[in-house]
């Protein structure tokens, strides 16, 4: 499997002129409102905003379970109160990538997305069909500055890294077009994992949560041109848990 050879559907280079930050985070409107990415956000993370909020620590699991089932919007919780769901939608972004582009392998059913993010950038996930189930293969970056030579999404450099709620929105929105559940995940689409660490890292504690999509680490791999400093960064880690595996690739 080497999805990283095929030449990119895209420009990494977006027309639009919205400001993004490298983090859970972006700027709106005119009047620039700091909004959180709510989808970045661990279930401690949540209690800690809906305490801010007044609201009972006990949502943060309701909300946290909702995101995870890939709800579009605040008004699809329909276990919280309207007022609770308005508030939400003040305060919190929920990232919603839209499909851009979808090809379906006629020989054995693998789906190669096309997602366009909130800012116009777009990236690359594929989910593939085996006997132990399926596995999924994301982006970690908007483009890649590693300059691998048999790579093209590094052609037109790096654009911006994508935060953990974007990661894992490709998960969830492949999860719910599909209608298949994933098994496993293969960090190895458009950009370099290691250069986007601290996001991979929120990526790798949500999408593993028990309380969401529950993937365990032993069933993730992730795959890196070789910065070596972050190699042993994440070693140290994953010591303390499941280890997620590691493939280094000749550039």
């Amino acid at each position: 499997m080497n999805v990283r050879r095929n030449a990119p559907l895209f420009n990494h280079r977006a027309q639009r002129d919205t400001a993004i930050l490298n983090s859970p985070f972006s700027i709106l409107n005119s009047k620039v409102k700091i909004m959180t990415e709510i989808k970045s956000l661990s279930i401690e993370e949540l209690k800690a905003a809906l305490k801010e909020m007044g609201e009972k620590p006990f949502r943060a699991g309701q909300i946290f379970k909702w995101l995870h089932e890939g709800v579009e919007s605040f008004e699809e919780m329909s276990n919280l109160s309207k007022d609770l769901r308005a508030r939400l939608a003040e305060n919190f972004l929920l990232t919603v990538p839209e499909v851009a582009r979808k090809q379906v392998s006629r020989v054995d059913g693998t789906v190669k997305y096309l997602w366009r993010l909130r800012d116009g950038n777009c990236v690359e996930s594929v989910l593939m069909h085996y006997e132990h189930g399926v596995s999924v293969c994301v982006s970690t970056q908007v483009g890649c500055r590693m300059g691998c030579k048999f790579c093209a999404s590094g052609l037109n450099g790096r654009t911006r890294s994508l935060s953990a709620g974007e990661i894992l929105d490709e998960i969830l929105f492949m999860q719910k077009d599909s209608g298949e559940k994933v098994s496993n995940i293969v960090l190895m689409g458009t950009g370099e994992p290691l250069d986007n660490y601290d996001n991979v890292l929120k990526f790798l504690h949500l999408v593993s949560c028990p309380e969401g999509i529950n993937i365990g680490q032993r069933h993730i791999s992730l795959s890196t041109s070789g910065i070596a400093d972050r190699i042993e960064m994440l070693a140290r880690e994953k010591a303390a848990d499941h280890a997620v595996r590691i493939a280094a690739r000749a550039g």
